[in-house]
């Protein structure tokens, strides 16, 4: 039997060492300190997840290799179950360039944080045994938790083809392989199959042991490629300026190829072609898909196709909404015309760019004509 229990031990410190490891790793190379602090949580928290275990299985555990936490069990608790959301908002930043979280995602996971703990802490022994509280304390968190995962995904998984960064778009695979395969078969398992009672007791903890061991590839290869030289782009370098200037020395091909990118926005205004995407502006200009990529990411200063599109059709939009003989212009007929096919993709795109809304924009650029109309030309009435 102490064999059995020293190999659990084993699995158990060879998981914490790598997460120790990957969360010292990635920290010290993301460029946001936002992107930082949450790789560290969610390594503190999947830290928490392996040391609580020993504790909340504790019945099925020799006493030599139990772990009792005693009042410290709840901090680990809280911690455990704020991988989801934490997980979901480093996603957000790592994949939604520019874009600001959803409040109402962020009030979600703060609520989870307060079902999981405090309300736990501050309703006592009320409901015991109910419905009612199982809902309250552990079905809506565990929904709450799956949602998050939703969510995290669909950013990880939106717009990967628009994705400049090569390692990037790799990144995506690795951590929805990761996703699917561990955290959500952990939640799964652990939140509802052993808290509704469809798992056996004797099994629950070799189940744990087994998803923490089936965990430790994962963790090797987010450890190998932690150490790659790419690794501060997957975790969402600090963006570059929306374009390279113009006097930048480059390789005569390089020029030559990034002239004819931005000729084809700046002249032809290929940017109007609603829906284009970076494969159709390689077969327009004649250039490996893989090429063009790199050329806008690297000489354009853009890590994303649709932030190159959105630079070039709100920098058309905002110059119509400046011109006073296009004050009758809705603004719906100048998005349509720059590219977009609805109003609310235009709007996001407008306000991050601009720092307004299109109206505010059209707005203030007219009291500055009219500013400017009515100022006295002090010059013509100055005796000669």
């Amino acid at each position: 039997m102490n064999d059995i229990n020293l190999l659990y031990v084993g699995i158990d410190g060879a998981a914490v060492t790598v997460m120790l490891l990957v969360a010292i790793q990635l920290a010290r190379q993301a460029p946001d300190r936002w992107v930082a602090f949450l790789v560290a949580f969610i390594m503190a928290g999947s830290i928490s997840y392996v040391i609580s275990a020993r504790d909340d299985y504790g019945m099925l555990i020799d006493a030599p290799f139990r772990l009792d936490l005693g009042s410290l069990h709840p901090l680990f608790n809280l911690l455990r179950n704020a991988i989801s959301g934490a997980f979901m908002l480093l996603c957000h930043a790592i994949f939604r360039d520019g874009h600001k979280p959803p409040r109402v995602l962020i009030g979600l996971w703060l609520f989870q944080l307060l079902a999981e703990e405090p309300l736990d802490w501050l309703i006592g022994d009320w409901g015991s045994g109910t419905v009612t509280r199982t809902l309250l304390l552990e079905a809506l968190p565990s929904v709450l938790q799956i949602t998050f995962g939703v969510f995290a995904l669909y950013w990880m998984l939106a717009d990967r083809d628009a994705d400049l960064v090569g390692s990037r778009r790799r990144a995506r695979i690795l951590i929805v392989t990761i996703v699917a395969v561990q955290s959500v078969l952990s939640l799964m398992l652990e939140r509802v199959a052993f808290q509704l009672g469809w798992v056996p007791l004797d099994w629950q903890y070799p189940i744990h042991v087994m998803l923490v061991a089936l965990g430790l590839p994962f963790l090797g290869l987010l450890l190998f490629a932690s150490m790659s030289p790419d690794t501060s782009l997957v975790l969402g370098a600090r963006r570059r300026p929306a374009s390279v200037p113009a006097d930048r020395s480059l390789p005569p091909r390089e020029a030559t190829d990034t002239a004819r990118v931005r000729s084809a926005f700046e002249e032809e205004q290929i940017y109007r072609q609603a829906g284009l995407t970076v494969r159709e502006l390689a077969q327009h200009l004649a250039l490996p898909e893989y090429r063009l990529r790199n050329l806008i990411h690297e000489h354009m200063g853009f890590r994303n196709f649709n932030a190159l599109l959105h630079h070039y059709r709100v920098g058309e939009v905002s110059t119509a909404l400046e011109d006073p003989a296009q004050n009758t212009t809705p603004v719906l007929t100048l998005a349509l015309c720059a590219g977009y096919q609805s109003i609310n993709p235009f709007n996001r795109a407008f306000r991050e760019l601009k720092g307004m809304t299109p109206t505010e924009y059209r707005r203030r650029s007219q009291l500055e004509v009219d500013s400017s109309n009515s100022t006295p030309d002090t010059e013509s009435g100055a005796l000669t």
